[in-house]
């Protein structure tokens, strides 16, 4: 009320003043133009949209005095604000005084590109039930638990480095380094150990002895290939980083280390988070948030560049359209085609289920290049909808009988011809137990695809850990599921999500309270 208040009092001073014959430039006034945004509509086509209009400046205006203490108007242009396109006149109806006539108002209406604030505020208007229906959520709840004890001290620096060019490059250009050049890059910038012996390969070029002198006979057989995860980071890493943004290889190797020690807190922060992060963008309400924001609101375009805006990245989302808006803004892409995909809402409610409990090895192996090739050969492979399939390879107890039987039925697949001639080869060759396989409609339908997925996936897949924990998780989930979840889970889209998430990752009030 201390707007209003002081123009009324300074309204009843100038009558004063006027009626002691003491009248100024301020009471007889002067035009000027005034501006609303939002006014005398909210958006222009998907534009958001400025109403300026000309307005005498005086004390005695009731015209000025209503619209800027009471209207919300300010001031100025709006191209002083950034709204640059001019649109078009309208002619508004209008009352400025309660009880005085309406009268015309001739107002120009500029536009400009919605910004990440103005997505934020419309969905925060439109959207509000199913934003509430989102933020009761468990999935948000898990990942609010998360970021408290993942990022804890390192949520300033974690908002320093999306805040720097050079390090929000590096940032951007690690899922892609990740994907091509395997999961265990992350070590490079999360370990400093790892870190500090890449660095050094870097540093000494393609110099065997400088390699050997300065860093030592680890990071030697780390350039040599005897340590192959290391020897794919320390090659293939600055090649990807370079391709993508010299700034951001910059930032790996830089001298000063605050780049380097920005990113790796985010990367952690991440990492740690990533499992409930996937799993937000897994909720059906999450989903009804969005489709709300597509139907209602405009989507920002371009990175805004003005000043105001630029203070956006510097500070974490507050609320959760304010999150949301980050979401789209940086990861509109992998987000829409997740969510486009038609499988996600028959399996979300079920893949949410099929995972508890799976930990961080179904990600590590969606991550690992290597790892889901081996996943994407057995789903490929077997045509099998049970998780008998992945108990019979992965428990301990059924591999010596799996390996033998296997190759006994293999056998007489490869010699025979018909199902009758394989079926009488099987008995009579294979023994009891295959006998009693054979009885069993869930063993005898594995043995249909098995052995040829064996042959074409076992020698790499099953002496992979990776591999052999994720399949243990990939068979609850194709129990609950059946094959269709399977599929889902190496989904490309999964995986550049996981990352680009952390970006928009909203602090919890008792981690603010705790960092404060």
């Amino acid at each position: 009320m201390t707007g209003p208040v002081v123009h009324i009092a300074a309204l009843l001073a100038s009558v004063a003043a006027l009626a002691h014959g003491e009248a100024t430039e301020e009471l007889m006034g002067k035009m000027v133009v005034i501006r609303k945004v939002g006014y005398p509509e909210a958006l222009v086509g998907e534009r958001t949209a400025c109403g300026q209009r000309n307005v005498w400046k005086s004390a005695l205006s009731p015209d000025y005095i209503m619209h800027v203490a009471f209207g919300g108007f300010h001031e100025g242009t709006c191209a002083q604000i950034g709204y640059l396109k001019f649109e078009k006149t309208e002619v508004i109806d209008e009352r400025p005084v309660p009880f005085f006539r309406h009268h015309n108002t001739t107002v120009e209406v500029f536009s400009r590109d919605p910004t990440v604030l103005d997505v934020a505020g419309c969905i925060g208007r439109e959207c509000g039930m199913e934003l509430n229906t989102l933020g009761s959520s468990h999935y948000m709840k898990d990942v609010a638990h998360c970021i408290s004890p993942a990022f804890g001290p390192c949520v300033p620096k974690a908002w320093d480095c999306l805040g720097d060019d050079v390090c929000r490059s590096a940032l951007q250009c690690l899922p892609t380094a990740a994907r091509t050049c395997g999961k265990d890059v992350w070590k490079v910038v999360t370990d400093p150990v790892e870190r500090k012996k890449v660095s050094c390969i870097w540093e000494c070029g393609n110099s065997t002895m400088c390699i050997l002198e300065k860093c030592g006979k680890v990071a030697l057989e780390c350039f040599t290939g005897f340590d192959p995860v290391c020897h794919k980071a320390a090659v293939c890493l600055p090649d990807e980083l370079l391709k993508c943004s010299a700034p951001a290889f910059k930032c790996l190797v830089s001298k000063d280390g605050v780049c380097r020690e920005n990113l790796s807190c985010l990367a952690k922060g991440a990492g740690v988070c990533a499992d409930p992060a996937v799993n937000v963008l897994t909720d059906q309400s999450i989903a009804g948030v969005m489709t709300c924001a597509n139907h209602r609101c405009p989507a920002p375009a371009g990175v805004p560049n003005g000043t105001r805006l630029q203070g956006l990245e510097l500070a974490p989302p507050s609320h959760y359209p304010e999150q949301l808006a980050c979401m789209g803004f940086k990861c509109a892409g992998e987000v829409a085609r997740l969510l486009g995909d038609k499988d996600v809402w028959a399996m979300t409610t079920c893949l949410a289920n099929g995972a508890e409990g799976c930990g961080d090895s179904l990600w590590e192996c969606v991550g690992d290049g290597s790892c889901q090739r081996e996943l994407q050969c057995w789903t490929d492979s077997l045509v099998a909808d049970s998780s008998d399939i992945w108990k019979m390879v992965t428990d301990p107890a059924e591999r010596s009988f799996d390996r033998e039987l296997v190759a006994c039925v293999s056998g007489c697949s490869a010699n025979h011809k018909s199902r009758l001639a394989k079926a009488l080869c099987v008995a009579g060759t294979c023994g009891l137990k295959a006998m009693k396989c054979a009885g069993d409609s869930t063993c005898r339908g594995v043995f249909t695809d098995l052995p040829a997925a064996l042959l074409k996936c076992a020698p790499s897949s099953l002496k992979d850990p990776k591999f052999t924990k994720a399949a243990r998780c990939a068979a609850q989930m194709a129990d609950t599921c059946g094959r269709a979840g399977i599929e889902l889970v190496r989904d490309q889209n999964l995986a550049k999500i996981v990352t680009c998430n952390a970006q928009c990752t909203r602090p919890t009030q008792k981690q603010t309270e705790i960092v404060v």
